[in-house]
């Protein structure tokens, strides 16, 4: 069986969107890549993204950094 956990949480302070950034990197390299290297490949990942959605005018997301588990591609 695979345990997937989901979170999206916003914070309006920086440092603490960091912190618990860091900890989904730290968390990263223990999680599982499910059919490695199969066109069904499914991958661990994380997002850092700068939402502008309490601005007037909105101004559209951007993401900053992600970062995922899945293996190289071989050329």
């Amino acid at each position: 069986m695979i345990i997937q956990v989901t979170a999206t949480m916003f914070f309006d302070q920086e440092d603490e969107a960091r912190d618990f950034f860091h900890d989904c990197l730290t968390a990263l390299p223990k999680a599982t890549v499910i059919n490695p290297g199969q066109p069904d490949q499914q991958c661990s990942y994380a997002d850092f993204i700068g939402c502008r959605h309490d601005e007037h005018p909105h101004e559209p997301c951007t993401l900053a950094t992600h970062v995922d588990n899945c293996p190289p591609e071989n050329p």
